[in-house]
């Protein structure tokens, strides 16, 4: 039996002046801007793969500068370093808050390595990677189904304060580290089975990202509205990954049906296929 065992998760940052990124650049990659997660890796672990530094990103106190949490500069620094075709960072130095800043301030280094996939926890669907077995990397052992598909949807939405607009960025998610395969000779067909799970994660994203925009035409609205639209888009989009499993195992056949409907209805939302996009206006 196949599993998908999927879950959301909600960000909501509003923020005052962002922190100021500066990018230095060794190398221009062949492909400036790529698809997927930056993986955070260690000095000992660059040091041991085949790959380019790209260039160093420094991520500093801005003035008056509020999203500058570890996570947020780490972001930041991640976003830059996919921007110049990176696909790792490395941390160089890290300067906490002190007296004369409430700032974390770092400096990080991007690579363009060749082995990414074995460092990846969790992989942002894009319609020109399909997932591989090697991607499935939680342990198979005594586990009850032949493989299991853990995905989400994550959202994060911020403001600048001197802005009217409200940013947000809605990804579907395949977390590797909490999903499994069990090889076999069926590891073909199985696979495929996974990836239309992953697919409808991406479709139930879109969903979202059309609801949010076409209710949401203020920061009042989203702040009013977003919780119930996306419980509502989590229910939906659950009851259609139960429905996918339900049918398919009682008629292997019908696998070719839902290849061609997850295909199609993607194509009717690629208006929504970008994941990053903006609400205007605050009142």
């Amino acid at each position: 039996m196949i599993r998908c065992m999927p879950y959301f998760l909600s960000i909501l940052l509003i923020t005052a002046c962002d922190p100021v990124v500066e990018v230095e650049r060794h190398e221009i990659a062949d492909d400036e801007s790529v698809e997927g997660t930056i993986v955070l890796l260690s000095d000992a672990e660059i040091k041991e793969e085949i790959g380019t530094s790209l260039g160093t990103i420094t991520v500093r106190e801005g003035g008056m500068s509020v999203r500058c949490a570890y996570h947020d500069v780490v972001e930041m620094a991640k976003a830059s370093a996919q921007d110049i075709g990176a696909n790792a960072l490395v941390i160089k130095e890290h300067r906490g808050p002190h007296i004369w800043s409430t700032c974390h301030q770092i400096e990080s280094e991007a690579f363009l390595l060749d082995n990414i996939e074995h460092y990846e926890d969790e992989i942002i669907w894009s319609k020109d990677r399909r997932l591989t077995i090697a991607n499935f990397k939680a342990s198979a052992d005594r586990r009850p189904y032949q493989a299991v598909t853990h995905s989400s949807i994550n959202y994060t939405a911020h403001s600048d304060a001197f802005s009217t607009d409200l940013e947000l960025d809605v990804k579907a998610i395949f977390h590797c580290d909490l999903s499994y395969f069990k090889r076999s000779h069926r590891d073909s067909s199985v696979l495929a089975h996974e990836q239309i799970h992953f697919d409808i994660t991406e479709l139930y994203a879109r969903k979202l990202r059309k609801r949010l925009q076409e209710e949401c035409r203020s920061f009042k609205e989203f702040d009013r509205k977003h919780d119930k639209i996306f419980s509502q888009v989590n229910r939906e989009w659950s009851r259609k990954q139960e429905a996918y499993d339900t049918e398919v195992y009682a008629d292997p056949s019908k696998q070719i049906r839902w290849n061609f409907w997850i295909t199609e209805e993607l194509s009717k939302l690629q208006k929504y296929a970008n994941s990053q996009f903006t609400i205007s206006g605050k009142s």
